[in-house]
């Protein structure tokens, strides 16, 4: 049996690339959080302003 799954979970890794179905499948863990140094910097880029209503 523990071969089997050995077989199964190298064939899945391989095939599959989407880490959030690895996550659901328990063949992948969650990453740790960042520390806020990659997030990405709020629009300035002077697109339309809120409508006030």
């Amino acid at each position: 049996m523990y071969a089997w799954y050995r077989e199964w979970t190298e064939v899945a890794r391989a095939t599959i690339k989407r880490r959030d179905y690895l996550i659901r499948l328990g063949l992948a863990s969650r990453r740790a959080p960042s520390d806020g140094k990659d997030t990405v910097a709020p629009d300035t880029g002077g697109g339309a302003d809120p409508v006030d209503g």
